[in-house]
């Protein structure tokens, strides 16, 4: 009993913390998820016995460069369409270590984490995750946080239903 309470409390602070980060402003919603995001490359490192300090510059770089499409930062790329490109390029590469990792999973006995392919699934699995997190609030320019509070509504349902 007192590990769902716990549990409770712990998880209702969690979303307070989330949707005041959402609703605020959009450099607010960055840092929280930066730091979620570093949160998680630290746990997966120590997981992989990896010690790189370049994984942490990457996850700064790529969240940097790529979740601030749509506002005017973007105008400092002197070519927004190399930018978009970029951009459906990571995303076609996400899909397809996802994908691959997902066949892995199914038909073979090794856990694709821990093989030789640590960075290639560092970056187009973790960090591209938590740059497409933060490319969902964007419609038409605009910061409209509304999306991610659906999309981790759905997720705290689904959860809190199976558990």
């Amino acid at each position: 009993m007192r590990e769902i309470i716990v549990r409770t409390i712990s998880g209702v602070l969690y979303i307070l913390i989330v949707v005041f980060s959402m609703f605020t402003t959009h450099e607010w919603f960055m840092g929280l998820f930066f730091v979620l995001a570093l949160i998680t490359m630290s746990e997966y490192l120590k997981l992989v016995h990896l010690t790189s300090y370049l994984a942490y510059f990457l996850l700064a770089f790529f969240l940097f460069v790529f979740s601030y499409k749509g506002l005017e930062f973007t105008d400092f790329f002197t070519y927004i369409a190399f930018y978009d490109n970029a951009i459906n390029l990571f995303l076609i590469l996400t899909i397809f270590v996802n994908l691959f990792m997902f066949k892995d999973i199914l038909w073979t006995s090794k856990i694709p984490m821990f093989g030789k392919k640590k960075y290639v699934i560092l970056i187009l699995y973790m960090i591209g995750g938590f740059v497409f997190l933060t490319l969902i609030p964007f419609v038409n320019k605009e910061f409209v946080p509304k999306l991610v509070v659906g999309v981790f509504t759905l997720v705290w349902a689904n959860d809190t239903f199976a558990f």
